[in-house]
């Protein structure tokens, strides 16, 4: 055999495994990602995830992990990376509420409160969480809606009327 013939027989060998194991090698990137944050080498791991996420847009655990580390980091770029890099993803999986969620932390860390109520509020509702009702609410409330704020702190308690930071939200902007 040819070196050309063996090359291109390689070539395509990798090639093909490449497609065939785009799930693993995603989530092995991802792992050594974590290897790197544990580190506390946050750019590195950004790098792997940001690496998975090329190889394997459909891995939302990359996309979660990216948003993770920019809420970390509360840099305008590790933000609009985040946010652009959710953003995709949900536009190919719809309502994912873990994706939502992050991209809503990122907005709000951005204080871009009328673009991160509307994850929250579809997060909330996916999984009937109190949780993001409440933090809907607060981005409701940041962007000049009272009214949509009590009616999402509301929500909150209709799932969980024990849930004490609804309760201090509606007690505190009742005054």
């Amino acid at each position: 055999m040819t070196r050309a013939r063996r090359f291109l027989v390689a070539a395509l060998s990798l090639l093909l495994a490449a497609t065939l194991f785009r799930a693993q090698l995603a989530s092995s990137l991802v792992v050594r990602g974590d290897e790197f944050l544990y580190r506390n080498d946050i750019s590195g791991a950004a790098t792997y995830y940001r690496r998975a996420i090329r190889i394997d847009g459909d891995f939302a655990d990359a996309a979660d992990r990216l948003a993770f580390l920019a809420m970390q980091k509360r840099t305008q770029a590790a933000l609009a990376a985040a946010v652009a890099a959710t953003t995709v993803y949900l536009g190919q999986h719809g309502d994912d509420p873990r994706i939502l969620a992050d991209r809503a932390m990122c907005y709000q860390i951005e204080k871009r409160y009328r673009k991160a109520e509307p994850d929250f509020e579809r997060a909330a509702w996916l999984l009937r969480d109190p949780r993001y009702f409440t933090f809907a609410g607060w981005a409701a409330a940041r962007s000049g809606s009272r009214t949509r704020a009590r009616k999402l702190w509301v929500a909150a308690l209709r799932i969980d009327p024990r849930f004490l930071p609804a309760r201090h939200a509606l007690e505190r902007r009742a005054t």
